[in-house]
């Protein structure tokens, strides 16, 4: 079986009279070229250089061709569509019938019965129409099968299109996923002519036109086509223009937004062919006011334009929504925090009051291994990271300290905040797959202290590996790592919170589980620059500004020596992009 080659396109969605559905909200604006004012002609021909037998409009299949099935009840279509996730979905059928007998066809469902499409004749050849339906499919792989449920099988199928409809969250594009009937599996044959049924003796595939035409600017400087629109909101649009260019030579062409150039000489390349048609797009995104704007793109060769078929206007995607690491500012367990979003995992960064530090860490499967001054407890309020000298870095206490945001950066591949106080400054550098504490001042000696609960709660099950890979409890057994890495976990949590830190030194290390009294666990405790219970938890051994301390998750499931390999190459260049 052929399954189903899918690409995304982006369109609007139209919904039968039914229940009320969530429709995207963020399809692109599409403006014809012929709906505006322009020096030059409209073409109306969709094969106009092989045909010119007829003054009717005609549109064109998409991809490589149309599936012709045999002339027989159960003739078939299959196509596979992965669902992202589960929920009302519209499956849009575009086909071309032109003989008197109905043709109906069934929508078949993973094998199941589904709605059946009319799919009445088109009044030419080779017009398109479509025909549609919406069906709750589940999550992942679906088969779409459609059955032909009259003796003259279906009419020329050119694709099947699911569009998930559900409302977007904030800068994400509606998923809309075209299948190629031709990619499918099905009964029958592949046509592959545009325009076959007036030059079925022509050889090559031939797209087409959308709208009622396309623009044929004359072969001069200055020629033009301006086309006024309707935005449905203001905002940052992305522009791209679909064309054809038959000839060798670039021609350029100044585009004009409102007034204002936007791209001096927007260079529209050779496409081959007449009839092959290609987009071209401005490099960055142009701003949209709401209601009515003019577009004006002017040649600025002698040769004119290319063939301008439309313009499209998509919406931009915020780009803070679409970056690795965000930071926004919130309320987290009653006290103003960072909250620090990273694939890996989510930080909330106390700030106010003198605090700073870590108040929470999150993992991607929602677990705290921090929870400072929250559940579980007791004694959260020993929890945090780095849990510094004077209570500098350790959430819930005041140190004196302020917490900035370094340039100002709030989304990106890289996001800094800067703690200091009197004696010390630390930046955190947020990546997508680690945080790096950078000590930029110190007065004296410090340290680098996670005080947990792994996986979110404090079991005796809870454990840490270090370089040579064995499984333990923290009980004090190394005084100093070497090399200085380590990764601890929780046999039900998905992930491993590592702990990695650089020059290696011979400042003592800090393993050992706190039990409170009466038997209970409250949490474990792993530092760089401290010592256990046994030496009455002496800070030593780190000062300066030379130390850098790598803290982040990773999943549970891969083997140590990828983990290694992993804590190898940040301790190598912990601030590698």
């Amino acid at each position: 079986m052929n399954l189903a080659r899918s690409f995304a396109v982006f369109a609007a969605v139209a919904v039968s009279p039914g229940p009320a559905l969530a429709q995207p909200a963020t399809a692109p604006l599409i403006v014809e070229a012929e709906s505006g004012q322009f020096s030059g002609w409209v073409d109306r021909h969709s094969c106009w250089h092989n045909v010119m037998l007829t003054d009717e409009p005609h549109s064109t299949h998409s991809g490589t061709g149309v599936v012709d099935t045999p002339n027989k009840t159960g003739s078939f279509i299959e196509v596979a569509y992965d669902a992202l996730r589960a929920g009302p979905h519209r499956i849009t059928v575009r086909y071309t019938h032109l003989k008197p007998d109905p043709r109906p066809g069934q929508l078949w469902l993973n094998g199941k019965d589904g709605p059946i499409l009319p799919m009445p004749q088109n009044l030419a050849l080779p017009a398109f129409k479509t025909d549609s339906a919406v069906v709750t499919l589940p999550q992942g792989r679906n088969l779409i099968r459609l059955v032909a449920l009259a003796d003259g099988g279906l009419g020329n199928v050119d694709y099947i299109k699911v569009a998930e409809l559900r409302e977007p969250a904030p800068g994400e594009v509606p998923r809309i996923v075209v299948l190629e009937a031709e990619d499918g599996l099905f009964e029958g044959k592949v046509d592959h002519h545009s325009c076959w049924n007036f030059i079925a003796q022509h050889p090559g595939p031939h797209t087409g036109f959308t709208g009622e035409g396309y623009v044929d600017a004359d072969n001069k400087v200055g020629s033009f086509v301006e086309v006024t629109f309707e935005a449905p909101a203001a905002g940052r649009y992305l522009l791209a223009a679909r064309y054809a260019h038959g000839k060798p030579d670039t021609r350029p062409a100044e585009v004009r937004l409102n007034g204002e150039v936007v791209a001096p000489a927007l260079a529209f390349t050779p496409t081959g062919f007449w009839t092959r048609w290609s987009y071209v797009a401005l490099p960055e995104s142009v701003a949209l006011q709401a209601g009515k704007n003019t577009l004006r793109l002017t040649a600025q060769s002698a040769e004119g334009l290319a063939n301008l078929d439309h313009l499209r206007f998509t919406p931009a995607p915020d780009p803070a929504a679409a970056a690795p690491v965000r930071l926004s500012e919130v309320t987290w367990g009653g006290v103003g925090c960072y909250k620090i979003e990273l694939p890996m995992g989510t930080v909330y960064f106390e700030k106010d009051h003198g605090v700073s530090g870590f108040k929470s860490f999150v993992d991607p499967a929602g677990n705290d291994w921090i929870a400072a001054y929250m559940p579980p407890g007791p004694n959260g309020d020993f929890r945090g990271f780095p849990n510094s000298v004077g209570n500098f870095g350790h959430a819930g206490r005041n140190s004196g300290s302020t917490t900035k945001i370094v340039d100002g950066r709030t989304a990106g591949d890289l996001v800094v905040l800067e703690s200091a106080n009197a004696d010390f400054t630390f930046q955190y550098w947020f990546f997508p797959d680690r945080i790096a504490v950078k000590v930029l001042r110190s007065q004296g000696d410090y340290c680098f202290l996670l005080e947990t609960v792994a996986g979110g709660t404090a079991e005796a099950a809870d454990y840490f590996v270090a370089a040579d890979g064995v499984k333990r409890p923290p009980r004090g057994e190394f005084p100093d790592f070497t090399p200085e890495w380590f990764y601890l976990g929780d046999p039900k949590a998905k992930h491993v919170l590592f702990l990695a830190k650089t020059p290696d030194d011979n400042a003592p290390n800090e393993n050992h589980r706190q039990i409170r009294p009466g038997g209970l666990h409250n949490m474990d405790l792993y530092s760089f620059g401290r010592a256990g219970p046994e030496q009455k938890y002496r800070i030593h051994g780190l000062s300066g500004n030379e130390h850098v301390c790598v803290i982040g998750f990773l999943d549970a499931a891969l083997p140590h020596a990828e983990i290694a390999a992993r804590m190898t190459r940040y301790l190598a260049d912990p601030f590698a992009r």
